[in-house]
């Protein structure tokens, strides 16, 4: 159908005939050609014209209609006895060459003008090979670059005088000396090639070469990119792909690009990974047939012909279809789903008359099983285009379905679709709409889907004119994009009910659609292709349950017509090692729990009170893993566990922290480790309350972004990763916690490096192995959920072994760890218990307190159970203390309590603080400086220092190496 331009002005009727001038307006010298991109108007003036005047517009002698868009447009208007029409180009193509044309015509006389001839120039395409090269290091050769520039013409060509195209280079975006390294320069109209020859040893380790080719209309430019690499670096080796496409020498990591391969054009890409060559990427080649049809698609939408050209344009993707059916590029289907998106834009201003049956078979054929591959390429770069294939058929049955005749219906069946049409006269008694349709015959797969529209929804609607379109799909389900864990488990069944060509609102009763399970899975939801989302083209909305549901079929019911489908949850069970790792944690933690309970009883204070907490928080994690796997991903209790699991994660890694926290704050006491120092109360019940509370804030954070719903992930019982909100609220507060226990890590050992001239060696060394210990648990605790969260998100088998591997031996870790603390614990209360005894001894009589007149040699002794007692002894008495008076025998029953009845173990550290002062020493031999013995019962002042000699090195069992290599036994 053409639409044309009339203008109509009443006048009285005369015998002459219409003159016709046609100017444009906007005059160039002669045979200067019109440049692409700039305006341009032609107007047509005629004089002496009757009423009704209708002016036409040519091309080539083919009619110009106003277009759907906005590139072509058409003025008129009318000067006391003159009319004027004008053609507007608002940016001239290639396409618009030819001879412009102005015919008008009344009721009686009809004119034509001589033709005015349009010639068009381009800006030069240039292509420049190669693109990229890689060479090695002191490789000897030359690289040759050769750089193509083409100007298209059409008829009319511009004159050949202005078919001059200039070459110049640039270098690393510096024009390019051309004296050292001269270029082969070769030309003729509309044409021009320059061939660079570069030797390797000219070459820098990056060189970025560009070729610039420019004439009247404006200049283009290639880059071609060489690197020169190391001899021990990691490439990918050149190889020829099964396309036909040479892949040259290719740093690992590094993407290169090589022309398409033959009868195609366009660019391939490659990624050289470190494992090897990667897929090649083909979404930018497509068939060189494929232009021509791009370009007739883009005449149409100016107006350059009418409703045959569709025919047309279909016709020549059939052909395109057939001849490459096996050998279909990714760029096809792009470029393919490009023009029916082209077509419906103008079909939708000139609605078709009737069904073209080769529409189903370029939609048909593009879905087919042998592009599957090429549809998983493009949904990586392109996640749209599949969706938008779908939505082109869905709107081309609805403009069939409202062309179609009142109570008439058409359908097509085709490999891999199946299209019925019907248009209902709503003046009749409207009865029950079924598709398939009742007696016809199908294709077997056809039968995984039906809908039911009752007569009642029909009635409801209020409207004489109806129409139904329903499109079911072979393989759509297969190619559409999905969600992470829930493939599609039916055919995809699009439907439309309009009402005087507007989309129905809401369907009640609503319709009843049925979907074979393609799979059986774990459940079931009915979902429906949402257009209105966020994303490209739409994604498919969370769903419902099913009305019913049987181990064959899925009924679901909805109020509004879209594209439907029936989504499976496949369910993955764990491995079994994921069960054994979670039983083998929960087991280790609860001995854990045990040995406390036995060992230290109400005694538990400091670091045990947060490894219980610890170990509590871990079993809880374990036992909601365990359970999490009997429920159902997407419901509410499944939620419940996901919340719990978050929270208890992340109290496992603060109460983590919060032991390393009191570690580095004991760190460098005088005790036999630090749980023996004294902790305050206030800071131990802050960590606790600050481990309980912090994982609230992000727990909180998720359930007010989406109530629950951010912890009801479609895949697993776990957060909704595919939300980076959710994402952040469960990788920040872990990375947080983590970063800052390795940080007091490194503040306990720093403080332990610094008092190792105050601290005993058995007692640093036993610290070190504390912290150790501590590092070891943290980085354990930090894999083993790590891979945790990857098992559960993807349910990778690797995964899922080394997460329940991990498992186990982070709850091997925990018992170790705690054990440990018990045993140190249990050391220091003994030692505590022992310093605060005082020094217990035989009370001699009165005789024997006076003979105590000598003074005993004395040394600086270290065991495993800290400083020894003796020298205690010693540094309190000094001069009248006597190992020959002193007895160590527990038996006997005459002890009494000396004046040091408590030693605190701080001010035992600042004691002995002042014992490495290695300046005061005065001899070369043991001594102690003198004091006085306090009575029973009194406090105690003064306690003398010993100050060891530095020649003397301190071993255990009681003995004292002398630097001159003889020995003393102590007792």
């Amino acid at each position: 159908m053409t639409q044309q331009t009339e203008t109509t002005q009443q006048s009285e009727p005369t015998s002459l005939q219409p003159n016709l001038s046609l100017k444009p307006l906007t005059e160039l010298p002669a045979g200067e050609p019109y440049i692409q991109g700039n305006e341009f108007s032609v107007l047509c003036e005629t004089e002496n014209a009757v009423s009704a005047v209708t002016f036409t517009w040519y091309r080539n002698k083919e009619p110009i209609s106003a277009g759907v868009g906005t590139r072509i447009s058409f003025t008129t208007g009318i000067t006391e006895n003159q009319y004027i029409s004008r053609i507007n180009f608002a940016a001239l193509e290639l396409r618009d060459t030819g001879e412009i044309q102005c015919k008008v015509h009344d009721d009686e006389n009809k004119a034509e003008s001589e033709p005015f001839c349009l010639a068009v120039l381009t800006v030069p395409s240039i292509r420049l090979t190669p693109a990229t090269w890689t060479i090695y290091q002191n490789e000897e050769g030359e690289v040759n670059l050769s750089c193509e520039a083409t100007v298209k013409v059409s008829s009319p060509e511009p004159d050949p005088a202005f078919g001059n195209i200039n070459i110049t280079w640039l270098r690393n975006g510096q024009q390019f000396d051309l004296t050292d390294i001269p270029a082969v320069v070769s030309s003729a109209p509309f044409f021009a090639s320059s061939h660079l020859t570069v030797p390797h040893s000219t070459l820098s380790s990056d060189n970025t070469f560009v070729c610039i080719g420019e004439n009247m209309a404006g200049e283009a430019s290639g880059a071609a990119y060489i690197q020169v690499i190391e001899q021990e670096a990691s490439v990918c080796e050149p190889e020829v792909d099964s396309y036909g496409i040479e892949w040259t020498l290719t740093r690992a990591s590094q993407t290169t690009s090589q022309d398409c391969p033959v009868k195609s054009v366009g660019k391939a890409y490659r990624v050289c990974e470190l494992s090897g060559w990667d897929e090649p990427n083909l979404v930018h080649c497509k068939h060189t047939e494929l232009l021509a049809i791009e370009e007739k698609m883009a005449s149409l939408l100016d107006g350059y012909g009418d409703e045959q050209v569709v025919s047309e344009i279909l016709a020549d993707l059939v052909d395109v279809l057939t001849v490459y059916a096996e050998s279909i590029l990714p760029g096809d289907l792009v470029a393919i789903t490009d023009i029916l998106e082209d077509m419906l834009v103008y079909l939708k201003v000139h609605q078709p008359d009737e069904l073209d049956e080769n529409f189903v078979f370029v939609v048909s054929s593009a879905t087919s099983e042998l592009n599957f591959g090429n549809w998983n390429s493009i949904q990586m770069e392109l996640p749209g285009k599949v969706a938008s294939l779908m939505d082109s058929m869905g709107k081309y049955a609805q403009l069939i379905a409202d062309a179609t005749l009142p109570g008439e219906s058409q359908e097509i069946q085709d490999e891999h679709i199946v299209m019925h049409v019907a248009k209902l006269d709503g003046l009749k008694e409207l009865e029950e709409f079924v598709f398939p349709v009742s007696g016809s015959e199908y294709s077997d797969w056809l039968n995984r889907s039906s809908v039911v529209i009752e007569g009642d929804t029909l009635r409801n609607l209020n409207m004489e004119d109806i129409s139904l379109a329903v499109v079911s799909y072979k393989n759509m389900h297969e190619i559409l994009p999905k969600k992470v864990g829930m493939p599609l488990t039916s055919a995809v069944l699009d439907i439309a009910v309009y009402t005087s060509g507007l989309k129905a609102g809401t369907l009640e009763p609503p319709i009843r659609l049925e979907f074979s399970s393609l799979q059986n899975p774990s459940k079931a939801i009915c979902t429906f292709w949402d257009y209105t989302s966020d994303d490209v083209y739409g994604s498919w909305n969370d769903g419902i349950l099913p009305s019913q549901r049987t181990e064959a079929a899925s009924h679901c019911e909805w109020d509004h017509t879209t594209s439907f489908a029936v989504v499976g949850m496949l369910v993955e069970k764990w491995e079994v090692i994921v069960t054994v790792g979670c039983i083998g944690c929960v087991a280790a933690c609860l001995l854990a729990i045990l040995a406390y309970a036995v060992c230290c009883g109400r005694g538990i204070t400091g670091i045990g009170c947060l490894i219980l907490i610890l170990c509590s928080s871990l079993i809880l994690m374990n036992i909601c893993i365990l359970l999490s796997a009997e429920q159902m991903p997407g419901e509410r209790d499944c939620g419940v566990m996901a919340l719990l699991l978050h929270y208890f994660e992340l109290l496992s890694f603060c109460t983590l922290l919060a032991v390393g926290v009191l570690v580095a704050v004991a760190s460098g006491t005088f005790s036999v480790n630090s749980q023996g120092a004294a902790v305050n109360p206030s800071l131990l019940l802050s960590l606790i309350f600050a481990s309980l509370l912090l994982p609230v804030i992000p727990v909180c954070a998720c359930l007010i972004m989406d109530v629950m719903e951010g912890y009801r992930a479609m895949s697993n019982c776990w957060l909704d990763f595919e939300n980076h909100a959710y994402v952040y609220a469960h990788m920040v507060p872990v990375g947080a916690v983590f970063i800052a226990g390795q940080i007091t890590s490194f503040i306990a050992l720093h403080r332990a490096w610094a008092a190792r001239k105050i601290l005993p060696k058995q007692q640093l060394k036993k610290y070190y192995l504390e912290v150790a210990a501590f590092d070891v648990l943290h980085l354990t605790q930090a894999a083993t959920w790590t891979f945790g969260i990857l098992a559960a998100g993807l349910r990778n088998t690797s995964y899922q072994w080394t997460f329940g591997m991990l498992n186990c031996f982070l709850g091997i870790t925990v018992f170790v760890y705690a054990a440990l603390h018990i045993h140190m614990t249990a050391a220091t209360a003994e030692k505590q218990k022992t310093i605060s005894n005082a020094i217990i001894f035989e009370q001699a009589n009165d005789n024997d307190r006076k003979s105590m007149g000598s003074q005993s040699s004395a040394g600086y002794i270290e065991n495993d159970s800290g400083w020894d007692l003796d020298i205690l002894r010693r540094q309190s008495y000094g001069s009248q203390f006597s190992t020959e008076n002193f007895s160590r025998s527990k038996d006997s029953a005459r002890y009494s309590e000396l004046g040091l009845a408590e030693l605190d173990l701080q001010d035992a550290l600042k004691i002995l603080d002042g014992a490495v002062n290695m300046e005061n020493l005065t001899s070369q031999t043991p001594h102690i400086q003198g004091g006085s013995m306090q009575p029973s019962g009194s406090s105690v002042n003064h306690i003398p220092i010993y100050e060891p000699n530095p020649d003397y090195d301190l071993l255990d069992n009681n003995r004292v190496v002398i630097g001159n290599g003889s020995t003393t036994q102590y007792y």
